[in-house]
């Protein structure tokens, strides 16, 4: 079931950007391009602090929203060349808070980025109004998405299996030549 809402969404992606991007997508006012290590450098200078590092990504830890998170940037290339930026708020309890909280940052991205296309799913036997809905949550058993597209990327507000809300930035030229490379090395080696 979770492969399957993972599909859905990278099928809604491909069609979503597959327009041209002119601009790279910006993250805190930083393009969403060239390598990690520079984007990094430059969120260094906004008080972001890394906390673990990978071939492809680095995981920072800042104030976002006015709270603490955790803040993931994804390279491909071998970290050469930047497509996306994750961020974590910190898991909250219960899912009134959860959703207020989403709410508030669904109302400020909404300003932002116009309307959104929200794709709001409860899979059986939990349902909005249960009182069972964190324990979805956990199973899975819940997709609650936003979603804004433009030329430049998109920008995806969940709330995510782990009790968190997640926005994700990611610059479509970059993704596009990262899949590209991929298919590539796939089909060298068949």
């Amino acid at each position: 079931m979770k492969t399957k809402k993972h599909f859905l969404l990278a099928v809604f992606f491909f069609f979503c950007f597959s327009g041209f991007s002119q601009d790279h997508l910006k993250f805190k006012g930083i393009p969403i391009n060239g390598t990690i290590a520079n984007f990094v450098n430059e969120l260094s200078k906004q008080d972001y602090i890394i906390t673990n590092t990978a071939i492809d990504s680095i995981t920072l830890k800042g104030t976002f929203v006015g709270e603490l998170s955790r803040i993931v940037v994804e390279a491909g290339r071998a970290g050469n060349l930047l497509y996306k930026v994750t961020v974590y708020l910190p898991p909250r309890d219960n899912w009134m808070s959860l959703t207020k909280r989403y709410d508030e940052i669904l109302k400020e991205m909404t300003i932002k980025y116009r309307k959104s296309t929200p794709f709001y799913y409860f899979f059986e036997p939990y349902y909005n109004g249960d009182g069972k809905e964190m324990e979805a949550l956990s199973r899975g058993k819940i997709t609650f998405t936003d979603f804004w597209t433009n030329n430049s990327g998109g920008e995806i507000l969940s709330i995510i299996e782990s009790k968190e809300i997640s926005i994700e930035y990611e610059d479509d030229l970059n993704r596009k030549i990262i899949e590209t490379d991929k298919k590539n090395i796939i089909n060298k080696d068949i």
